[in-house]
């Protein structure tokens, strides 16, 4: 067995088929005394536990003392045999439901992203007369939009900040959203930030507060391209590029542009290892402009198929969660000897 001692994946456990090494972050467990398999379900329900140890110098990574002191249970080997038996048949069934309803929303996400690219480049009307862009990436679209750099639908493009964390008095008790990638969902909109600031960093000048309908992109990293609309003021880090769209263009519907051909955006971004969209850029990406009352039809159509919509992924994700806490209550059952029949 293999067990991850530190970083992201400290505590996981992987069961090895296979003559392998590994690095200097993995610890090898060879059984001798107990059943491999066994012993690899026993650590997988420890895994919070395991996650939790540091060492005594401070160090939050797992060491070879620590995980040789790790106590476990062993029953006689019929037992572990039939226990570990009866967990792989289990979680195999229990993996399969949740895979099942994965592959679901990721069908579901792949229609929502068909309907939006469909609907913010050729619009809801099937018969209107077209034209060609220019634009691969874009095709035909309706003859009486106009294509913009964004710059010139915007009245304002600006990068957030952060304010220096050893300064309690930006954050203690804040009040106001500060948004990073990691607050951005499979939602259009921001509604709250996982962490706040007091107005002083607004009077300081330190961080800028945007209205309500500004559009927030995530201009670098994993989340590249993730964008959605403020429902309330709110600032953002460094890592987010904010738009204040001017009086002729509809925030959701730029937000569900920018969305739709979110691939190009990553595309373009600046070539490198981590990939970034910096302000300049933004201000330089092609957005569709249809007449103000046409963004607004779309992007209500589009924000009702999402209403429509969230309720089921909801119950999907739900039923995931449900699946992986059962699993883990499993495991734990199993392993403790609180299934009569396993015992």
């Amino acid at each position: 067995m293999a067990l991850a001692g530190q970083g992201k994946t400290k505590a996981t456990v992987g069961y090895l088929d296979i003559q392998t090494t590994g690095n200097q972050s993995l610890a090898a467990i060879v059984p001798v005394e107990i059943e491999g398999k066994f012993l690899y379900w026993w650590l997988s329900s420890q895994y919070l536990t395991l996650r939790n140890l540091s060492s005594q110098d401070g160090r939050d990574g797992l060491n070879l003392e620590m995980i040789g002191n790790i106590v476990c249970p062993v029953p006689p080997r019929k037992t572990q045999r039939r226990i570990a038996r009866f967990l792989d048949e289990k979680t195999a069934r229990i993996d399969a439901l949740i895979e099942k309803n994965r592959e679901l929303l990721n069908r579901l996400a792949e229609k929502r992203q068909t309907l939006i690219t469909h609907a913010v480049t050729k619009g809801l009307r099937p018969d209107v007369p077209m034209k060609p862009s220019g634009i691969d990436w874009l095709g035909d679209i309706p003859a009486h939009w106009e294509m913009l750099p964004l710059r010139r639908v915007s009245r304002r493009v600006a990068t957030g900040r952060t304010p220096a964390s050893a300064n309690a008095d930006y954050f203690a008790d804040g009040v106001l959203n500060w948004f990073t990638p990691g607050d951005f969902s499979t939602s259009i909109e921001l509604h709250e930030s996982t962490r706040k600031l007091t107005p002083r960093t607004i009077r300081d000048g330190v961080c800028t507060l945007y209205p309500a309908g500004t559009v927030f992109l995530v201009g670098i990293g994993a989340t590249l391209g993730k964008v959605a609309v403020s429902t309330t003021a709110g600032s953002a880090n460094q890592q987010i590029n904010t738009i204040l769209p001017n009086k002729n263009n509809d925030p959701y519907f730029m937000a569900y542009f920018l969305h739709g051909f979110r691939a190009v955006v990553r595309t373009i971004s600046n070539s490198n290892t981590l990939g970034i969209l910096n302000q300049d850029g933004t201000k330089s990406l092609v957005v569709l402009v249809p007449p103000i009352s046409e963004q607004k039809e779309v992007a209500s159509e589009l924000r009702d198929y999402d209403s429509r919509g969230a309720g089921v992924i909801e119950k999907i994700e739900r039923s995931i969660e449900l699946l992986q806490e059962y699993r883990a209550a499993l495991i734990t059952a199993a392993v403790t000897g609180q299934i009569e029949e396993l015992v």
